[in-house]
């Protein structure tokens, strides 16, 4: 069939973000007395020095220019509304620093830190403590919450990687002063540190005040435990007091058990089936024998291209065709006595003249494998072929600032602000979802084209609804002004407001139709670049599930985008599942992919996506399916029963601990905790009637209690290895998220 040239390369590939996971937990430590020199750690005296900070309790400001002496400032985007400022208001002293954030700054990110330079000796302890205070604070991404942190500074000139959080990081927080510390240990040929209070995306405000460097004098035991958790590593360093991941008490004297974890029953294992695979395809025969090969890799959904370019690929009434479809499967392509030969349709061959989206359907379910056909939709063709819409409706064509069609990527869009575009696309999307028995859909390129180099939403029809809107000529905003920020937001608004209606209009077509987009996997991009706020699609309840790309070759990258994506949609409620989307195109070698996945598992990710068939070959779907392969062993998609997914996972989970329990009654504890919260959660999918989120909650709040049982000091986590216990905490946040699912979509399957 004819497709649209393009690279998926240039179009799948999100900026690269610097984010980390952590728990939404404030846990103040004990406060520090105000100029104290010894403190108790443990039953043992600490003796510190004196604080290596100037200026700590932000009081100096000898040239009035709201900025504390001493201190170098860097945050983006300070302007109306948002400030940093020397505040009136202080845990020691008279003043604070004061940061306010109303909204982050679009299209940037917004963040930033206060730091000074200090000289160091390499081994020796430090103390850093501060104290903070937060009013509605909220993180927008999962990552280098609100700390002090710290980076190292080394003889030869260099730097440490990134910047080490020291104190505990909060992500949201509403509470009046507290107090934060944490050890450090001064790496090998450091000469120097970098000290800075730091707070990434996110709104609310935040106060910090009385920031302490102080070196560790005293207190043979603490500076033992500092050291330990510095380790000999240039980029070591950090030891959050109160103990952290493989500080337990009496850990040399506990035996640490293995438990060995089977794959989930219930996850789900998505492949995209592109438009170049789909060109290859002519009949029935080509999509079985595909089918099968992604059945036998342990896939258990589909998600095939069938609207790309402004051509349907199904036999649409309301929409081109793609030119394939008037041939696919007729005679002429095969030999005699092949589907789609000639005298097939004598011979009762139903492959000749068949709608391919039909077959796919047939053949997908035939299999037991859901199928989620892909719609891409604001992007309707290329530079070297503009499509069917193009040549319709030119004026419906998006235009960047310079008045130019084609992006830089040599991609041509229409406008989503346009009512016409909108009802256009929202009919073609009624006429798939009513005629076939499709299980899920896909939005897929649903926000602008990227505002890189030159933003997009410029064509004549959108500036005239802005400006009927507004009174603003947005021709004439200034980059970087809030002008140009409200015109952002106002087209962020657009996507958003046709996501609200094909959410509405679809699920009333189809109730249970399971509706997901593919975003892009870094949302501060997604938003400040794409105008796709899918953060506020997901706390809205329009979509069912996320897939974010996360392509790369850098699973660090991976792993910041994942988790990020992880914790905004816990933020939204846990109403949509996160899909983490992974680019087959970016493994090397077979096993690459294969690392890939396990690292989006271990992150807690319910579910996988590669993208896509084109890229993948007979090595790839070996080492899925194989016998120690990711997908070896079957798998049932979690979204369509959440409750009996979770339940199925806890049993899993409950066994494999139970195999080495004849040796510690801890575990057999632990295995009997497991089963009893399955089968409480069994009990109520097998219920009548609507679900009840009381008892859901409960088994939540009992799930909570065995993950702090898990902690390396808890009753579970003492006699388990830390790689074990790590890994059943995973699980138990997977049956966590599946819950919370489960109770925004009380109507699925049980």
């Amino acid at each position: 069939m004819a497709v649209l040239p393009r690279s998926p390369v240039a179009l799948r590939l999100v900026a690269a973000a610097v984010l980390v996971l952590a728990a939404l937990a404030l846990n103040a430590v004990t406060a520090w007395p105000a100029v104290a020199t010894a403190s108790e750690d443990g039953d043992e005296k600490v003796e510190l020095g004196p604080n290596l900070l100037r200026n700590a309790s932000f009081e100096l400001d000898a040239n009035r220019d709201g900025r504390p002496d001493g201190w170098t400032i860097e945050w983006m985007w300070v302007k109306p509304p948002n400030r940093v400022e020397l505040a009136a208001e202080a845990a020691e002293g008279e003043r604070s620093l004061h940061v306010v954030v109303k909204e982050i700054g679009v299209p940037q990110g917004w963040g930033g830190r206060a730091f000074q330079d200090v000289l160091v000796q390499p081994g020796k302890a430090y103390r850093v403590s501060a104290s903070i205070k937060m009013k509605g604070w909220q993180s927008l991404v999962a990552a280098e919450g609100v700390s002090v942190t710290v980076i190292w500074h080394f003889r030869d000139g260099s730097w440490s990687e990134s910047q080490i959080p020291v104190t505990e990081e909060l992500f949201a927080g509403d509470f009046d002063w507290k107090r934060f510390e944490g050890q450090v240990v001064a790496p090998d040929r450091a000469d120097r540190v970098r000290v800075a209070v730091w707070a990434n995306t996110g709104t609310g405000e935040i106060w910090f005040d009385d920031v302490r460097f102080q070196e560790v004098r005293a207190g043979a035991a603490a500076v033992a435990a500092a050291a330990a958790g510095a380790g000999a590593g240039a980029g070591a360093g950090a030891a959050p007091a109160g103990g952290g991941p493989g500080r337990r008490a009496g850990a040399g004297a506990v035996p640490s058990r293995s438990v060995t974890l089977k794959p989930r029953p219930a996850e789900a294992r998505a492949v995209w089936v592109d438009d170049y695979t789909l060109a290859t395809l002519k009949d029935r025969q080509d999509v079985a024998r595909l089918f099968d090969r992604l059945e036998q890799a342990g896939v258990n959904m589909i998600m095939p291209f069938v609207w790309i370019g402004g051509y349907a690929l199904w036999r649409s009434e309301v929409a081109p065709r793609n030119p394939a479809v008037e041939t696919w499967g007729r005679a002429g392509d095969r030999g005699a006595g092949e589907p789609g030969s000639p005298g097939a349709a004598e011979r009762g061959d139903v492959s000749a003249g068949e709608d391919p989206l039909q077959v796919m359907v047939e053949e997908a379910h035939r299999r037991g494998m859901e199928i989620h056909p892909v719609v891409v939709v604001f992007m309707v063709g290329s530079k070297s072929n503009p499509g069917p819409i193009v040549a319709a409706h030119p004026d419906w064509v998006e235009l960047d600032r310079n008045g130019q069609q084609v992006s830089a990527y040599d991609l041509i869009w229409v406008s989503p602000a346009l009512p016409e575009v909108q009802d256009y696309l929202a009919g073609v999307f009624r006429e798939l979802v009513s005629r076939y028995d499709i299980d899920g859909l896909q939005l897929d390129y649903i926000r602008y084209e990227i505002s890189s180099p030159v933003p997009f939403g410029y064509n004549a029809r959108e500036l005239s609804l802005y400006r009927q809107a507004t009174g603003v000529d947005a021709r004439e905003l200034a980059p970087g002004s809030e002008g140009e920020f409200a015109f952002a937001r106002w087209r962020a608004e657009q996507v958003t407001r046709f996501v609200e209606r094909i959410s509405t209009e679809l699920r009333t077509l189809k109730p249970h139709l399971v509706l997901s987009a593919a975003v892009a996997a870094d949302y501060r991009s997604a938003l400040s670049q794409r105008y796709q706020d899918w953060k506020l699609w997901v706390e809205k309840g329009y979509l069912d599930l996320i897939f974010p790309m996360a392509y790369s070759d850098d699973l660090n990258e991976i792993r910041e985008w994942v988790k990020t994506d992880l914790y905004l949609a816990g933020l939204g409620g846990g109403k949509a599942l996160v899909y983490a989307g992974l680019a087959a195109y970016t493994a090397r070698q077979p096993g690459e992919l294969v690392e890939q996945i396990e690292l989006c598992r271990g992150l807690a990710a319910p579910g996988i996506a590669l993208f896509a068939t084109w890229h993948m070959d007979t090595s790839d779907y070996e080492a899925l399916g194989a016998p120690a392969g990711p997908f070896r062993a079957e798998a049932v998609t979690p979204h369509g029963s959440p409750g009996e997914a979770a339940a199925a996972n806890l049993r899993v989970l409950a066994g494999a601990v139970k195999e080495p329990v004849a040796a510690d009654p801890a575990l057999k504890a632990l295995a009997d905790d497991l089963d009893r919260l399955a089968a409480k959660v069994e009990g109520l999918a097998r219920s009548e009637g609507p679900l009840s989120t009381a008892p859901v909650e409960a088994i939540r709040q009992a799930l909570a209690g065995v993950r702090e049982e898990l902690k390396a000091t808890g009753r579970y986590g003492a006699v388990l290895s830390d790689e074990s216990r790590q890994a059943i905490q995973v699980e138990l946040l997977v049956a966590d998220q599946l819950l919370c699912y489960w109770m925004a979509h009380p109507a699925t399957g049980r």
